[in-house]
């Protein structure tokens, strides 16, 4: 792996992170609380991995910017209002989904099986399943209101992706399906949310 390039890419997810903090500070439209707590649970999960695994400090600071990052937004959403009490029906069955999905994959990562090169990428297609269930509740939320929603935030993290999809160099399904994924996401709302801000100052000048 390239340490320059995926040191880039770490630069844009935290600076992500920062300007989303701002913009809960201005009272963004599109939060959830579910999407975010469950990140930080997952966050702190990947944490803990790379705390007890030989890994470099690049990978170690990585995974506890994942913990922290959500940790502070969904803290902010709290204080800003948000309460667990007021979570829908949607979001409780997105959240049950995507922690026993989880706790099946940690179960089989964990395993004599985790090691199986077809178990391998399997398991990979859960945690994108998994990630893609806990992003599904804002997801929602940023389908209905794109104007509400800051696009800086997901244009640094779309950039870091990029830059953590550079910095590999010998590619593989189990080391780039995760990256791809979220590289792609994350450039698919920058596209979805610029068109319609773009939309947006058109009707206002018209």
């Amino acid at each position: 792996m390239n340490d320059y390039l995926f040191l880039a890419s770490l630069a844009f997810t935290a600076f992500g992170f920062y300007k989303y903090y701002q913009a809960l500070k201005n009272d963004a439209e599109n939060i959830n609380l579910v999407t975010w707590l469950l990140w930080t649970l997952i966050g702190f999960i990947v944490m803990l991995s790379k705390v007890f695994s030989e890994t470099d400090r690049i990978e170690l600071f990585q995974g506890i910017m994942l913990f922290t990052g959500p940790l502070i937004i969904a803290l902010l959403m709290m204080k800003n209002g948000s309460k667990l009490t007021d979570i829908g029906r949607f979001d409780k069955v997105c959240s049950l989904m995507a922690i026993n999905l989880f706790i099946s994959y940690l179960i089989i990562e964990g395993s004599i099986y985790g090691n199986i090169p077809w178990v391998e990428k399997t398991l990979s297609i859960v945690l994108i399943s998994v990630d893609f269930i806990v992003f599904t509740p804002l997801l929602r939320e940023i389908y209905k209101n794109p104007q509400g929603e800051s696009i800086i935030p997901w244009l640094s993290w779309s950039v870091g992706g990029l830059l953590a999809l550079l910095a590999i160099e010998e590619h593989s399904f189990v080391g780039s399906a995760f990256i791809i994924y979220l590289f792609a996401l994350m450039t698919i709302l920058v596209v979805y949310i610029g068109i319609a801000k773009i939309v947006q100052k058109k009707e206002v000048i018209a």
